[in-house]
């Protein structure tokens, strides 16, 4: 009985955090996609910069189902949100199985019927395990995530070009006098 008890209140907390993300297509809760690393910290104070430079992190205060929430960039744009959800009851020495069963239920249940508006707007909304006790909740936009993906490889393309346009070979290959052969 208590363990049903403590499970509908995993279940309501869970849907409360995730009614804030009312429409993702724009963002996730208070940020938007695309939005820049500084303009996050300007109307966030209480992200942090971590380690890493492509990273903010939002930490949960002690008790608090949100251990944290990391909003990860992409050529200073805004394209991921990881909100880590320690499971009650959960299993402290290994992958909590049924809390990530659960949280993806519940996730089911809030975006299947905008699973195709999502998709046209190169969202996708998926649960894993964040480590013994957690389940990590991945709000992705995959077309910033793709677009800086494109960008990087057309400038590695030309930059490869244009290496090999200033190589002593093609210097060596122009000066052949191999064009006056064709």
């Amino acid at each position: 009985m208590q363990n049903r008890i403590r499970i509908a209140c995993i279940g309501f907390c869970l849907i409360a955090v995730l009614v804030s993300a009312t429409d993702l297509t724009g963002g996730y809760s208070d940020t938007q996609w695309g939005q820049s690393k500084a303009d996050a910290m300007a109307a966030h104070r209480d992200l942090v910069e971590t380690e890493r430079e492509t990273l903010l992190r939002r930490n949960g205060k002690p008790g608090e189902l949100i251990q944290k929430t990391e909003y990860k960039f992409v050529d200073d744009q805004l394209f991921e949100v990881r909100v880590f959800i320690a499971m009650p009851d959960a299993p402290a020495d290994r992958l909590d199985n049924d809390g990530l069963k659960f949280v993806k239920e519940q996730l089911a249940a809030k975006y299947d019927s905008d699973r195709k508006k999502l998709a046209e707007a190169g969202i996708t909304v998926m649960a894993q395990h964040g480590g013994p006790g957690t389940v990590a909740v991945i709000y992705l936009n995959n077309t910033i995530q793709q677009a800086a993906v494109e960008r990087r490889r057309a400038a590695a393309a030309a930059a490869a070009e244009q290496a090999f346009r200033e190589s002593p070979r093609y210097q060596r290959l122009q000066q052949a006098g191999i064009k006056d052969l064709l």
